[in-house]
């Protein structure tokens, strides 16, 4: 390259970074951009981008773009492991139509159940589970 060409490169490289920390002001603090940066290079990397074009990669759109992928990539996985979390009770025992779910005669059992129980242990979680059976 000639002295020219590495000038306006370095100009050009120089304006994409203060646009780019004028849209993304949190890219400033260098350790905030540094795992940032880290996350879209490997979503950018997961995506088939060379670790050759990612050193070419100086437009401040398509590193914004890329960054907004990278975090809702993140936010879904984050997302998708709560659910998972809570989905893995145990399915809901199927009734037939027409049938109420608890017989009273299975309610009153239930609640005598938690009456003697947190008679015998005295533990406050087992007197508001009777409470609470109680009232409903």
């Amino acid at each position: 390259m000639t002295a020219e060409q590495e000038r306006e490169l370095s100009e050009y490289r120089k304006a994409e970074r203060d646009k780019l920390h004028e849209k993304l002001p949190e890219w400033r603090d260098p350790a905030k951009a540094g795992a940032e940066q880290k996350l879209v290079a490997e979503y950018l990397l997961e995506a088939g981008y060379s670790g050759e074009e990612l050193k070419e990669l100086f437009d401040h759109r398509a590193l914004i773009v890329a960054r907004e992928a990278a975090l809702w990539r993140q936010h879904q996985a984050a997302v998708k492991s709560v659910k998972d979390k809570q989905t893995k009770s145990e399915p809901a025992k199927a009734v037939k139509p027409g049938h109420a779910q608890d017989k009273p005669s299975q309610q009153v059992s239930r609640v005598d159940d938690l009456r003697k129980r947190a008679q015998r242990t005295g533990n406050q979680d087992d007197i508001a589970a009777y409470l609470m059976a109680k009232q409903g």
